[in-house]
């Protein structure tokens, strides 16, 4: 049966093309003629076209779907940082494992941040700037008014830490942010 027998079909087909605009022409059109085929199939079994189409969802919420698994397939295909970060913040709200990993990724980024600027800092403050610990067993990373209160645990070690940081963070962001986009893709 030809779809423009059926005005609904028509209709929710072309809004399900134009929800799908961000993907690539092909996997569009072929998204949009699967769905038109299994839309078809349930009429031709004896359902009214609002009772197939209804199986779907709307559109717009059909092909998010569609745009979220693709999203996620290309930052595991690409392995990009950047792209993968993408992938699972747009996640945040709906996936523990992507909260969980922002933050990780977050945190590992601010760390290896502050051994940078430490080390950047050292050389014009070197006796107030480092890795320090009080009596107390409390720990800090930054700058202190007072070093006579606390015991500096880098010293010169500060350069090489941020010049390693920023690898070993970068090294464990793709290992958490590949780990978050799997588990999106099983849920």
């Amino acid at each position: 049966m030809d779809q423009s027998q059926h005005p609904e079909v028509k209709t929710y087909l072309r809004r399900l093309g134009w929800a799908l605009s961000s993907l690539p022409e092909k996997d569009r059109d072929d998204i949009v003629e699967e769905t038109r085929f299994h839309v078809l199939a349930r009429i031709d079994q004896g359902q009214s076209p609002a009772d197939a189409l209804s199986s779907f969802g709307s559109a717009e919420d059909y092909a998010a779907g569609f745009i979220d698994e693709m999203e996620v397939a290309n930052a595991l295909a690409t392995q990009r940082p950047a792209a993968m970060l993408g992938a699972v913040s747009r996640r945040l709200n709906k996936s523990l494992a992507a909260f969980l990993a922002f933050v990780i990724v977050v945190t590992l980024g601010g760390l290896a941040l502050g051994c940078i600027v430490g080390a950047v800092m050292k050389p014009f403050d070197p006796g107030h700037v480092g890795l320090w610990a009080s009596s107390r067993g409390s720990f800090f990373f930054g700058s202190t008014e007072h070093p006579e209160n606390y015991y500096e645990l880098l010293g010169l070690w500060i350069y090489p830490l941020a010049f390693v940081s920023p690898v070993i963070a970068w090294l464990l962001s793709r290992i958490v942010l590949r780990w978050a986009l799997k588990a999106a893709v099983r849920v």
